[in-house]
């Protein structure tokens, strides 16, 4: 918050005046008055001239009278204006000194030539000065360029105000930024300035600026990853993604040699494609050169560790081994092609300057390495896919004749359970479907209902257990227990109560059944007395 400052008080706060020179009118008048009463005496003397002179005097005495009485009323409206005025000065001087000290920005009080004079709290917070420390020091000093204080000087001298930014040196030596605004001349002799800290915007701008120049280059780093990315999945076969690959790391990192090297069995490595700067696209071998990655310990390090490796001069590592043909190469980064967390190869990248490549050049090779990798893990399955694409055809061919056996199956599955539906529901002899697990009834049939007098309804989801259905509970565990072992229980005697309670001598069978993806029971029953009827007839 800046702050007015005020030298004194205006014409407005001073109470009415009259006219400066009332007082010396007065007093001249006064002398005038005198001087003729003393010409009119001597004149009198003279001429003897008593009663004129008595009259003059007369009224030359009241006309005194007169006057020393407006003199002394002017006096007296001079003293109280004298007193207004001091008051009135006061209250500035103490107003100004308020704000003075308890000013927020910086007021600094200067001379002729430009050297503090008085600073208030706040410049003291802000110089990391005390008030002793700060009197007397030169603003010369404090400005961190003194062509810029040159500046500033010469602008207040011309135009007696003048406002802008700087960087000022603080008593620690530390620099901070500022706006201020200047005046000259604000009391004789005398320049205000008030400063205010703009170091945390100018900061705030700086990392701004950075930010931007960071996200302008994360951008296009950004956009011509996306075109190798793009690139390298135009085309699926092995020769495009590896020209591609070479072709888009030149826009990337300026090497004079690359090399793609591939993993073809252990740690065996084969040359699949060499570019210089100069080239258009990769070469492509008729004989690849292989060579054994143990033999090359940095490579081995590369592929083990599935990290790249920088070396700024190859002449100053002890283990470096170049390859052959390849003895002239002083600066070489090497990232490894990882998908699926396994090593497909090795990214090889040459220059014979030392100190051609940075941390710089080997993170783009790196993130470049990403998609590259995934690209010619697809060209191998591609490659794969098109040498078994016949066995694969011939497969599906067979799976086509599968599928419509399973279709037929499905069929007379289908007719199988129709016919069995038939003969469930119409049987004139009791059918019931309960699970193997907990006796609970899935499905019963008419006959089952007519017999034991239970509703189909009433007997569904419920255990046999709970409608108490056998005579003796434990005859059943004994059943299930038969059946989990493979026996086939035919013919098997047993009495079950009817729901009116009626207790029933039976003749059952059983066998087991998948329903609904669950293991079932499958019980059938007769009357034993009507059945041993029927066989009397």
């Amino acid at each position: 918050m800046a702050f007015m400052v005020r030298a004194g008080p205006t014409r407005s706060e001073y109470p009415p005046r009259h006219s400066p020179n009332l007082g010396w009118r007065v007093s001249s008048f006064l002398a005038c008055v005198a001087a003729i009463t003393l010409l009119v005496v001597i004149y009198a003397a003279k001429t003897r001239e008593l009663e004129i002179f008595a009259a003059f005097l007369v009224a030359a005495s009241v006309v005194f009278c007169v006057l020393i009485l407006l003199h002394a009323r002017f006096l007296y409206l001079a003293r109280q204006q004298q007193r207004q005025t001091a008051r009135a000065l006061d209250e500035t001087e103490h107003e100004f000194q308020s704000i003075f000290e308890n000013a927020l920005d910086t007021i600094l009080i200067l001379d002729e030539q430009e050297i503090c004079l008085d600073a208030n709290p706040a410049a003291q917070q802000l110089f990391g000065a005390t008030q002793s420390e700060l009197v007397g020091l030169p603003l010369a000093d404090s400005f961190k360029d003194r062509g810029e204080f040159n500046d500033f000087h010469e602008r207040l001298r011309k135009q007696e105000r003048d406002q802008g930014q700087a960087e000022l040196v603080r008593r620690d030596g530390t620099s901070i930024f500022v706006e201020f605004t200047a005046r000259a001349g604000f009391l004789p002799g005398k320049h205000v300035m008030i400063v205010r800290d703009d170091t945390r915007r100018r900061r705030a701008e700086e990392g701004v600026e950075r930010n931007l120049a960071l996200a302008r280059s994360a951008w296009a780093e950004a956009d011509a990853l996306r075109s190798a990315t793009l690139a390298l999945t135009q085309d699926l076969r092995m020769d495009w993604v590896l020209d591609t690959l070479l072709q888009s790391l030149r826009q990337l990192v300026p090497y004079e040699d690359a090399q793609v090297l591939l993993v073809e069995a252990d740690s065996r490595l084969f040359l699949a494609r060499q570019a210089t700067s100069k080239s258009e696209e990769g070469t492509r071998l008729q004989c690849p050169t292989t060579l054994d990655a143990a033999d090359y310990p940095i490579m081995r390090r590369v592929l083990t560790s599935q990290s790249g490796v920088l070396l700024s001069d190859t002449q100053k590592v002890e283990d470096w081994r170049a390859i052959e043909g390849h003895t002239e190469t002083r600066s070489w980064v090497a990232v490894p092609l990882i998908a699926s967390q396994q090593a497909l190869g090795i990214l090889s990248l040459a220059h014979t300057v030392p100190n051609s490549f940075t941390q710089e050049h080997l993170r783009l090779a790196n993130l470049i390495a990403i998609p590259a990798a995934v690209a010619i893990q697809n060209a191998r399955l591609y490659e794969r896919a098109e040498i078994y694409g016949e066995e694969l055809e011939r497969r599906l061919s067979d799976l086509r004749k599968t599928k419509v056996a399973l279709a037929q199956s499905e069929e007379d599955r289908r007719v199988s359970e129709d016919r069995f539906q038939k003969v469930f529901r119409s049987s004139p002899i009791a059918f019931s479907v309960t699970t193997l697990a907990d006796g609970r009834y899935v499905e019963v049939n008419e006959a089952f209902e007519r017999r034991y007098g239970y509703t189909r309804a009433e007997i569904l989801g419920r255990t046999s257990k709970e409608i108490k259905i056998w005579d003796d509970p434990t005859e059943r565990t004994r059943l299930v227990e038969q059946v989990r072992r493979g026996v086939r229980v035919r013919h098997a005697v047993s009495k079950f109560r009817t729901k009116s309670g009626e207790l029933i001598v039976s003749v059952y069978s059983t066998d087991t059944i998948q329903l609904d993806g669950q293991e079932c029971l499958l019980v059938v029953s007769e009357d034993l007395l009507q059945l041993n009827s029927k066989k009397c007839n």
